[in-house]
């Protein structure tokens, strides 16, 4: 399992979370804004391309009750640059939307796949 540290780069110390919330922590805009942040922002790694690697890159996150990604977490990976890429891309997504409880935000988590796809070998 490989832990970031945005700012770091270093493996990073759990957090205080809170377990259970109303609203779960989201990208802004939903799933078409994050399709968009993915298109327009993961790159293909090349040793990844070189060797036909396709499949999906699971993450684990949290997301502090200010919006910001914390201690971004390889849950299941391919390797060949992908789970790098994978981190990278989620990290520079920006603030989410935190999680709520009771009408406030909250320190939560979230887990995520990004999808590595050659075109024309789906």
């Amino acid at each position: 399992m490989v832990s970031y540290d945005q700012s770091e780069k270093k493996l990073y110390e759990p957090e205080d979370l809170d377990l259970v919330y109303n609203a779960s922590p989201s990208y802004p805009g939903g799933a078409t804004r994050w399709n968009q942040h993915l298109k327009n922002n993961l790159k293909y790694p090349h040793e990844a391309y070189s060797e036909g690697i396709q499949g999906s890159v699971f993450l684990s996150f949290n997301v502090k009750h200010t919006g910001e990604i914390k201690n971004v977490r390889v849950i299941r990976g391919l390797g060949y640059g992908c789970d790098e890429e994978a981190v990278r891309v989620l990290l520079n997504s920006g603030k989410w939307n935190p999680g709520t409880r009771n009408g406030e935000d909250v320190n939560s988590s979230s887990n995520i796949r990004i999808v590595f796809t050659l075109k024309g070998k789906a």
